[in-house]
């Protein structure tokens, strides 16, 4: 199998160039959105579970204050108000 891909190795690398030319073709980033991209989803959904999901409860650690299975109500010590 390594025979092969050193054997065509011009082609393969060719074919590579030319579907990331045509994929990024009309983009202004280019290849930079399909890092960016992730990484603002990211950003949203961070921001939303953390403050619009917060938890009110003063005893949720901070890492488990969107998910509601952090936390389950029957094993929680103290009723919640």
């Amino acid at each position: 199998m390594l025979k092969k891909y050193t054997r065509y190795r011009f082609l393969f690398e060719e074919l590579v160039k030319r579907d990331f030319k045509k994929k990024y073709k009309r983009t202004v980033l280019g290849m930079l959105w399909s890092v960016l991209s992730p990484l603002l989803m990211l950003l949203v959904m961070r921001l939303v579970f953390t403050h619009f999901f917060a938890a009110t409860s003063s005893t949720t650690p901070r890492s488990c204050s969107a998910a509601t299975w952090c936390t389950p109500t029957s094993t929680n010590p103290r009723p919640r108000a």
